[in-house]
């Protein structure tokens, strides 16, 4: 009893904590993480769980299940960019100081595909900012990992006036 009520607990905390990854990568960084590798790790949990609670033998799959909630958030952490959303639309202001005369324009968390990002965890994408000035719009993009900031000459896209 004690067991099957430890294996609840712990998929709980898993469901939370994998949430809580989803919420965090949503909110700070657009989306910009790819979490294929979070959900894969999170199903393995759920099948260690669903298979340890009708085979009555939870020792082995306890100590799996423990791991791997250990390992989610150091893997996050190590796979987060450095680069936030937030921070990115400072790294534009740090690289281009006529932004000031510009007007921020917040049409939510933007990303375009780009080609040559390197990394296990991030697609490959990057921040899109508009700022206007004198109904001129401008575009940026940053790299989420290395901060890298560039202005597009011509509109996105999706862009539509």
């Amino acid at each position: 009893m004690k067991s099957t009520l430890a294996m609840w607990i712990v998929f709980i905390i898993a469901l939370v904590e994998f949430l809580a990854f989803i919420y965090i990568n949503y909110t700070s960084y657009a989306m910009i993480m790819d979490v294929s590798v979070f959900c894969t790790i999170f199903m393995f949990q759920m099948v260690f769980g669903i298979y340890s609670l009708l085979a009555k033998t939870n020792k082995p799959f306890l100590t799996i299940q423990f791991a791997l909630i250990l390992v989610m958030p150091v893997l996050f952490w190590v796979a987060t960019p450095n680069v936030s959303y937030a921070d990115g639309r400072k790294h534009i202001q740090d690289v281009d100081e006529q932004i000031l005369q510009r007007s921020f324009i917040d049409a939510g968390k933007r990303t375009i595909v780009v080609e040559g990002i390197e990394s296990w965890v991030l697609s490959d994408r990057k921040y899109v900012y508009q700022f206007t000035e004198e109904n001129q719009d401008y575009f940026y993009l940053v790299h989420p990992n290395e901060g890298n900031v560039e202005q597009l000459q011509q509109p996105p896209s999706w862009y539509s006036k």
